[in-house]
């Protein structure tokens, strides 16, 4: 099988359906060279649109942030807190409750506990 003889034909093919004609190619390049076509693009136009995509992210953000306090707000729930000393004790009314104190001197060592069952 010789495919070598085909390669020339495929790449003769491929190039005749990329390429376009020569007119389309003389009205592109005559357009491009021409002052008419060409347009100055607005600065009032891109400042609006960018002002408008600030007010978007503005208001996404705010929404955000209203719907998080709310929500903080409906899940807190009252809590007792009691102090004893230097500890505190603080109590939810689902019933959690945690102990909160100093902490305790490590440095000190040798302390043991002896347990006699009676």
């Amino acid at each position: 099988m010789d495919d070598e003889s085909e390669l020339p034909d495929i790449e003769r093919r491929l190039h005749a359906a990329l390429t376009p004609p020569d007119d389309v190619v003389d009205r592109v390049v005559k357009r491009s060279l021409t002052d008419e076509h060409h347009k100055p693009r607005s600065t009032r136009f891109g400042f609006v649109l960018s002002a408008a995509a600030l007010a978007v992210v503005i208001s996404g953000a705010t929404t955000l942030w209203w719907q998080r306090m709310a929500h903080r707000q409906s899940v807190a729930s009252p809590m007792t807190i009691v102090g004893d000393g230097s500890m505190l004790v603080v109590t939810r009314e689902d019933g959690r409750r945690w102990l909160i104190s100093p902490r305790l001197d490590r440095r000190a060592q040798g302390h043991y506990v002896i347990v006699i069952p009676k």
